[in-house]
């Protein structure tokens, strides 16, 4: 199995429980679509929003009914997985990583907080500069580094992220041990 495949199969173990009645799904506090984890807000011309919208009208609203349609569908999937690869996977050149521990903790992380977040976070785990960018020196630092050493201290930094943010804006405190899971899921 491909390495982006691995790693999305772990992503939608958090996003939605790789339940096909949840792929489609609207958080508490947003007022937009998500669908396998791809934000309406923030990806409005790569998904045919419209289509989905008037597939939930056909479905007389039924998020889970739609939700589960969708995910059984093979150009949605199609979709979605070439926007996790264009815009996170090889933006991070997680192709290059050994570890897939490394490459599912990156990116997941990658997807929920941004992919030069992610790449920062990642290159001081192993003591590279922080520049957000992975090139050739952060490629050969974590193929050298212990994947379970860098599992834990990645997991610290995350939970760090989260935490100040959830200090920050109130609103996110609802979602504080959800955050803790999903530093620790990989």
């Amino acid at each position: 199995m491909d390495k982006l495949d691995l790693a999305l199969i772990k992503l939608w173990q958090v996003e939605f429980s790789n339940e096909p009645a949840r792929f489609l799904h609207i958080n508490p506090t947003e007022n937009y679509l998500t669908l396998g984890g791809i934000a309406e807000k923030y990806h409005k011309h790569d998904i045919d929003w419209a289509f989905i919208r008037r597939l939930l009208e056909l479905c007389n609203n039924s998020i889970t009914r739609a939700s589960r349609m969708l995910y059984y569908d093979r150009d949605t999937q199609d979709s979605i997985k070439k926007i996790y690869k264009n815009e996170y996977f090889d933006k991070l050149r997680l192709y290059n990583i050994k570890s897939q521990k490394m490459i599912n903790e990156i990116f997941l992380f990658g997807v929920h907080t941004g992919v030069k977040n992610a790449a920062r976070t990642a290159q001081r785990v192993v003591g590279t500069i922080d520049d957000g960018f992975i090139g050739k020196v952060s490629i050969a630092a974590f193929n050298r580094y212990n994947e379970d050493r860098f599992d834990s201290e990645f997991d610290d930094l995350e939970m760090e992220y989260y935490k100040n943010i959830t200090k920050k804006n109130d609103s996110m405190k609802i979602y504080l041990n959800g955050f803790k899971n999903r530093s620790v899921y990989v």
